[in-house]
């Protein structure tokens, strides 16, 4: 099970991952960047959950 350090980090790591990347609106680059974006949003809502769930 992923605990909320590793959402933290996994945060951490799609951020640094889209500023490495041109700044491309099209192309294999934005859609990776809109992947990584989803991705960040749920690694939030889990963690913002997991917040609620002990109390935070």
């Amino acid at each position: 099970m992923i605990d909320a350090s590793m959402l933290l980090h996994m945060i951490s790591a799609l951020d640094t991952l889209e500023k490495l990347l041109p700044a491309e609106e099209s192309g294999e680059f934005a859609v990776k960047k809109r992947e990584w974006e989803v991705l960040k949003k749920a690694c939030w809502a889990e963690y913002r959950a997991r917040e609620r769930r002990l109390g935070f």
